[in-house]
């Protein structure tokens, strides 16, 4: 049951289906092994696969540095490991974390582009974090008709939610008694540590992986304690019910984004005719919501010329240079149409949701 919660959740599907996430399911992979051969091993065996699987999530994304608090305080939570070393080993990750710091900072300084959201400290945006990883974490419904705002993903959005809901509050509610144990709470500070690092910064769907195989821990240990009534197995099938629909609506949501990015390329490259060595293009930002991978606006599904060159098989156009302007600064089109004929351009497009259309050439 735990298993399924983990492969059917959103948070799996928009990390497996986004294009910039193998880094993320490397972290939490090395991760959970490193946990599994720390509860199995003992000695210098356990030692040195702490050491290692935590370096390999870290080295995946960093961070994948939460694993060095994460394993001990598990293995303690659940008796494993004493309070004196627990210490030990909070000891030895400090003087790893320090080794990495070191080295990390040692390397050349290299200005990049950075994304100014993970640099948004206002309160809203903490709120938000907070919001959306509750929502992911604890609310089984379908987030993709809630933001298709469609009347019929309306609906589906509460049939899922009511249809979910009785099992989890089964679980988590009914069995407050639990609640007392040292290993629940443990679980559960856990989940905060492998979630904390995004919830300071940026929080998407993508992001919730970092802890699901922990949430899927504690619904595993909830599990565990109950007795299957007839009453809980019919729950769960509703459940199961819920949860196949959202991964089906999640994953068609996400396969047409696909199909609209493959279609825009397509549709360039039939307008161009001809190979181009050099474009330009002018993107006029969308208006319609977003939602991860999955619900994805015309603008970035193209990728910024991306889909052209990948419809082409990388063969033209070789440049590619896109400028994204806000709708009411439409007016400038025509400057950014002169300079880019000056700056050598073959031809310039202009974007406006999947319209097309040419500029000049």
């Amino acid at each position: 049951m735990a298993t399924l919660f983990f492969y059917l959740a959103p948070a799996m599907l928009g990390t497996v289906l986004d294009i910039d996430s193998i880094n993320q399911t490397y972290s939490a992979l090395w991760g959970l092994v490193g946990l599994w051969l720390f509860l199995r091993c003992q000695g210098i065996v356990r030692i040195v696969s702490y050491v290692i699987c935590c370096f390999l999530a870290m080295f995946s994304k960093e961070n994948g540095v939460l694993w060095f608090a994460i394993i001990p305080l598990f293995a303690w939570g659940f008796c494993r490991l004493s309070l004196r070393r627990l210490y030990w080993f909070v000891s030895l990750a400090l003087a790893c974390v320090a080794i990495y710091g070191i080295a990390r900072l040692s390397l050349p300084d290299n200005p990049i582009y950075a994304n100014e959201e993970y640099y948004n400290l206002t309160f809203a945006a903490k709120f938000k974090n907070i919001a959306k990883f509750l929502a992911l974490t604890c609310i089984p419904t379908d987030y993709v008709g809630i933001v298709q705002r469609t009347p019929f993903g309306m609906v589906r959005a509460v049939v899922t939610f009511l249809l979910a809901m009785p099992f989890c509050l089964s679980l988590f509610v009914s069995k407050y008694c639990y609640w007392r144990e040292r290993a629940f709470w443990t679980l559960i500070v856990c989940i905060l540590i492998g979630a904390s690092i995004h919830l300071a910064t940026l929080f998407t769907v993508m992001h919730a992986y970092a802890s699901l195989g922990l949430e899927a821990l504690l619904v595993a240990f909830l599990l565990n304690k109950m007795i299957l009534s007839r009453r809980i197995m019919s729950f769960f099938i509703l459940y199961m019910v819920a949860v196949f629909a959202i991964a089906t609506s999640h994953w068609e949501a996400a396969r047409a984004s696909g199909f609209m990015a493959q279609r825009m390329g397509e549709n360039t490259l039939r307008l161009l005719n001809t190979p181009v060595d050099s474009v330009y293009s002018i993107t006029l930002e969308d208006t319609v919501a977003s939602y991860s991978s999955f619900i994805v606006p015309p603008a970035k599904a193209f990728g910024w010329g991306n889909a052209a060159q990948h419809a082409s098989g990388y063969r033209w156009p070789q440049t590619w240079r896109d400028t994204s302007l806000q709708r009411k600064d439409i007016a400038a089109i025509p400057r950014l149409v002169k300079q880019a004929r000056r700056e050598g351009y073959r031809c310039v497009l202009i974007y406006d949701g999947e319209s097309i259309s040419v500029a000049s050439r």
